[in-house]
């Protein structure tokens, strides 16, 4: 026979919460001067792997 959970007891789920780490990790934000080396970063990779000026997309020389 089974007896009832109590309101505190660790097998009761109850009044969980979840932990203060995992309750909202998409609010989570990095560094601003993270942020700036990524935005710098990005342009830099843009400003390399652009094609030639006058490349027809799509085409083999691209």
């Amino acid at each position: 026979m089974r007896t009832p959970l109590r309101r505190g007891h660790p097998a009761s789920m109850t009044d969980t919460l979840p932990a203060p780490k995992r309750r909202r990790p998409w609010s989570h934000r990095t560094r601003p001067a993270a942020d700036l080396a990524l935005a710098v970063s990005h342009d830099e990779w843009d400003s390399r792997h652009r094609p030639p000026s006058g490349c027809v997309r799509y085409s083999a020389n691209c």
